[in-house]
């Protein structure tokens, strides 16, 4: 954004000693005449003590006359304008727009006139409480227009670094507002934030004006050593030693100049994948700290104008203006304060790097949450500990991670990746370089040969093992403005999006892409790019000097079914009701958990499997019951045994306590409902026994045999001469054994 806009005859009268200044104050649509109605003129604060970030409030005080008509200003807007008298015309240069309170207004002892102090419109914002009702992630340039337009404000620039990023939900605290949304978000841009002359909200970073000024323009020039230029950026939260810096100290062990970020709700959880971006904004940021006193004041300097100061040994020198105050009619001071310098612990931050080893401690305001995380990360793994706390919650996380992707991008419209496992693509992303990737129809009289492809959108990814091939036709022409200005094409598998970051229109008038007036999401159908093992060769048909970016799935150990990556993790959750263990394993969509549940009533254990091993003693108690259910259950142990079929195995020990049995067997006699017998003899449960003759037993199991008209006599039962031959031998016990159904033995 550029210095206030002024015709070149007025700077050149503004540069002169002798000049003719006006002022006018435009309240409710009505000029009041400086001449008139103004008894002195006004005087202007405008200060920001930091180069980088910051929300200043400006001032403007004056005596206004109201002998004649009485003028309300309370609580209305009136806008301020000084100006300069050339060639018998007055040119007004507006000097803001502000308003005051009824404390700000005072009345003359005579009530002929009024002392006013007015403040511009960055005085309303600090008292408007900022509610979060954006849909993110969303562009930077879209969150702070419609922020600012919510509230009734307008951007007066777009043109601030990085506006085209995308940002994710910042951390505010639970009351924030709007002038720390503000600030906050100039400061990760390397800007500050002021209200234009015109009433906009305008995100400033330094800005050559081409202004010049001499000795003889001011009365005392004081001037200090340069702060920076800024070599290093510090990302970090107060009272806590968990620092991420860009570049790494490995790569700059000895910073000359680091500007420290702390708490900014925007960088809040996302500072590693923001540090280099936001160190890309500020580094060889510089600031002089001077004061020139009684300066020719010409109406036109704002915050972070840089202008051209001569010393009294004649060399010049650039300031940036931190602070703007005036001190009379046609003079005023400009100065810049001493910066702080910081030097933070690097022994104990962290840096953006392929390998990172991180701790880190979140404070998520919107959700009332802490969190504790330590990280060990290199290309292929990352294993994290992680401790979670809200008002309600404490969770403690042990994980280790596997990346299983390859990736590969290049300028030059194509990608070769190696030992690509069954898959779908996990990102894609396509910008072109130079010329638009569009669809060129070729003329009549020109055929495309087998080499050459007419330029088209189509993404082919060729098998150079099976010299299979997919084709993606692109939905949309991506169209080229300049190097850092391009449609964007990107897809993403997690998350499963597929889409277009529009920021160009082609115009049919005369064939030029035009920027839009704001980017647009074109969201497409998620498409199935179905590919085979094997290396890829993926490529822009027709393009040479695409961009392309492409992460696929690599053969890998964990890559038996698809799956972008490998997780186990160990959790620990502690309620005031409960506790709860859980252990996981996931490769894709298979997951292996054993979980632990313990609550004031009872524990529950959850496993695959389960095993209880105490190297000398384990005692399980159960005031109530114990109870184990499953198919099959075996105890081992060196003098007890009871396996999977029911048997049990027991020796020397001894049994005491009570059995209760109505069926089977010990040392072959047999358990009835009423005793023990071994056929012969009876041991009844209330003491008593009974001893049964074979005849006894014979009648009173009413056997007889099977031969028709055979009968025994008592002699021959009591002799077991059952079959009559005279003879008590084997066979007369067999034919018992037949009849009464009990082994003699």
């Amino acid at each position: 954004m550029n210095m206030y806009k002024a015709s070149n005859s007025y700077v050149s009268v503004a540069n002169e000693l002798t000049r003719h200044s006006k002022t006018k104050i435009v309240l409710d649509g009505v000029t009041y005449d400086g001449s008139k109605y103004i008894k002195t003129y006004p005087k202007f604060s405008h200060e920001n003590e930091t180069m980088i970030g910051g929300f200043p409030i400006k001032s403007c005080s004056f005596e206004f006359w109201v002998k004649d008509e009485y003028v309300d200003f309370v609580n209305k807007e009136f806008t301020v304008y000084r100006g300069l008298v050339i060639n018998e015309s007055i040119e007004w240069i507006p000097q803001g727009i502000f308003k005051s309170t009824e404390e700000d207004i005072k009345t003359s002892d005579t009530g002929l006139y009024l002392s006013i102090t007015g403040y511009d419109r960055t005085k309303d914002t600090a008292s408007i409480l900022y509610e979060d009702t954006e849909i993110y992630p969303c562009q930077s340039l879209t969150y702070i227009r419609n922020v600012l337009q919510k509230y009734g404000y307008e951007l007066e620039n777009e043109d601030f670094p990085h506006s085209d990023v995308i940002s994710k939900r910042p951390n505010y605290i639970e009351k924030t507002y709007l002038r720390e949304v503000i600030s906050r978000f100039a400061e990760m841009r390397g800007c500050i934030a002021i209200f234009s002359r015109t009433g906009k909200v305008e995100i400033k970073r330094p800005t050559e004006t081409g202004l010049k000024y001499y000795l003889y323009q001011y009365k005392k020039l004081t001037k200090e050593l340069m702060f920076g230029p800024i070599d290093m950026v510090v990302l970090g939260r107060k009272n806590i030693n968990n620092d991420i810096t860009y570049p790494s100290t490995n790569v700059l062990p000895n910073p000359q100049f680091e500007w420290r970020i702390e708490d900014n709700p925007f960088l809040d959880l996302v500072r590693e994948e923001s540090v280099e971006s936001v160190f890309n904004d500020i580094k060889g940021v510089s600031v002089i700290p001077f004061s020139a006193t009684n300066m020719l004041d010409n109406f036109l300097l704002d915050l972070n104008d840089v202008v051209e100061i001569q010393k009294k040994d004649g060399a010049w020198f650039k300031a940036t203006i931190l602070s703007i105050k005036t001190e009379n009619r046609i003079r005023c001071e400009i100065k810049s304060s001493t910066q702080n310098k910081t030097i933070s612990k690097y022994a104990l931050a962290g840096s953006v790097k392929n390998e990172l080893d991180e701790f880190r401690l979140d404070v998520d305001h919107q959700n009332k949450k802490i969190e504790g995380v330590i990280s060990q990360t290199n290309e292929q793994n990352e294993k994290i500990s992680k401790v979670t706390q809200t008002v309600d919650d404490l969770t403690s996380k042990i994980s280790n991670i596997a990346d299983i992707t390859t990736s590969g991008e290049s300028n030059f419209g194509f990608v070769n990746l190696e030992n690509i496992n069954q898959s779908e693509p996990i990102q894609i992303k396509i910008h072109p370089v130079g010329e638009d990737i569009s669809y060129l129809y070729p003329s009549d009289d020109l055929y495309p040969s087998d080499t050459l492809f007419s330029k088209n959108r189509v993404l082919r990814f060729t098998n150079t093992v099976t010299e299979e091939f997919y084709d993606y036709e692109l939905p949309e022409d991506l169209l080229y403005y300049d190097e850092n200005t391009y449609d964007e094409f990107l897809l993403n598998y997690d998350s499963q999006t597929c889409y277009i970051n529009k920021k160009l229109r082609h115009t049919s008038v005369n064939g030029i892409n035009e920027l839009l007036e704001q980017s647009q999401i074109i969201e497409l159908e998620y498409p199935k790019i179905s590919l085979s093992d094997g290396n890829y060769k993926i490529e822009l048909l027709g393009y040479q000097n695409g961009y392309i970016y492409c992460q696929l799935m690599a053969a890998n150990i964990y890559t038996t079914q698809f799956a972008t990556r490998v997780e186990m993790n160990s959790k620990i959750s502690q309620t005031a009701e409960e506790i709860n263990n859980t252990v996981s394993k996931k490769v894709g969509d298979d997951e292996i958990i054993s979980k632990i549940n313990q609550t004031a009533e009872g524990i529950k254990i959850l496993a695959n499997k389960l095993g209880l091993t105490a190297n000398d003693v384990l005692n399980i108690i159960a005031g109530n019951e114990i109870n184990l259910t499953s198919q099959n259950i075996s105890i081992n142990s060196t003098n007890f045994k009871v396996d999977k079929d029911g048997n049990v195995v027991a020796n020397n020990g001894t049994f005491n306590g009570k059995i209760n049995s109505k069926s089977g067997e010990i040392a072959g006699w047999s358990v009835t409902e009423n005793g023990l017998t071994n056929g012969t003899v009876f041991l009844n449960k209330d003491g008593s026994s009974t001893i049964y003759t074979v005849a006894d037993l014979i009648i009173m199991r009413g056997y007889i045999m099977d031969t028709p008209g055979f009968s025994f006599s008592k002699a021959m039962i009591e002799h077991y001469d059952l079959n009559g031959d005279g003879v008590v031998n084997a066979q007369d016990y067999a034919m018992l054994q037949k009849l009464i159904g009990i082994s003699m033995g």
